[in-house]
């Protein structure tokens, strides 16, 4: 493993193995991004086996990925991109507070992604100061019902909502920082908060029979 210590990034891509090498990865010392890629038999991605110091971490096209756990224990990761993957979050997973920029999409089964801990949310504990993240960009998540903590993003510069027909946030509930760029397309629960507070909203695809949106 001494000549890949170096290695800046990382492609893992056509691992036949439900879970990632338990040794191994956490010795690159200097890997600052890894793209995990093609994996069919993945089914959980813990970052426990991966070195501490990542920067940016991508994960698509694994079609059995169901879990990925403890990214709040990368404390250096300030890229997180999560595409075609059937993940599902527990409310007490949250993000790293170093992390600058998430992108979620084509995530056919999640219905619920925590950028905090949503059990310390009902609490009342304010995690304002703890989010970092200035871009968030989530699509074609046809079962997302909720991004638990956005209104903590006191750093948002750009939040782009795409073809999520089931997500929804209280009308009355105000980002702390307003956004320079706002983007919701195709999120039909979304369009009297947009109202609301003054957001663009776009209806590209046709409107869903209400039946359907439950």
């Amino acid at each position: 493993m001494h000549k890949f210590s170096i290695r800046k990034k990382l492609h893992l891509q056509l691992l036949w193995e439900s879970s990632l090498p338990s040794n191994g990865l956490h010795n690159l010392y200097s890997l600052e991004e890894l793209v995990i890629m093609k994996c069919p038999k993945l089914q959980c991605c813990s970052t426990e086996h991966l070195p501490p110091q990542l920067r940016k971490l991508t994960v698509e096209n694994c079609r059995e990925l169901t879990t990925i756990v403890d990214l709040q224990s990368l404390k250096s990761l300030e890229v997180l991109v999560i595409r075609n993957c059937p993940v599902q979050f527990a409310p007490d997973e949250h993000l790293p507070s170093s992390l600058h920029s998430l992108t979620v999409t084509d995530c056919k089964n999640l219905q619920f992604f925590p950028l905090v801990d949503s059990h310390e949310l009902q609490f009342g504990q304010d995690k304002s100061l703890q989010l970092m993240l200035q871009n968030v960009h989530i699509s074609s998540c046809g079962k997302l019902k909720e991004v638990a903590g956005l209104q903590y993003l006191t750093s948002l510069k750009s939040l782009e909502l795409k073809k999520c027909p089931l997500l929804q946030i209280i009308p009355d509930e105000r980002l702390l920082s307003r956004p320079q760029h706002v983007e919701v397309t195709d999120c039909p629960r979304l369009r009297e908060w947009c109202k609301r507070h003054q957001f663009h909203y776009s209806q590209v695809l046709s409107v869903l029979h209400p039946k359907n949106l439950c």
